[in-house]
């Protein structure tokens, strides 16, 4: 099986930022630490976070095999 290329992208008032991950678990730590930082700044209005992986030359939004995104993932903990 060839290897995933994934990244991690954070919205945070619509500024968007990316970090390259060697899987999914990594990921899941990445969004994890994201969160608890951002629950420290008292001026982030919305922020939203994400997995995609690169199919084909394009960056989608990675699911698993059974159909979950990376926070219902993050959720399911």
């Amino acid at each position: 099986m060839d290897k995933q290329i994934l990244r991690v992208w954070h919205n945070v008032n619509g500024d968007n930022h990316f970090h390259n991950v060697g899987s999914v678990k990594q990921a899941q730590e990445v969004i994890n630490k994201w969160i608890k930082n951002d629950l420290m700044f008292d001026d982030i209005i919305f922020n939203a976070f994400g997995l995609e992986i690169l199919e084909n030359g394009e960056w989608s939004e990675y699911y698993n095999d059974d159909g979950l995104d990376i926070m219902e993932l993050i959720d399911n903990e």
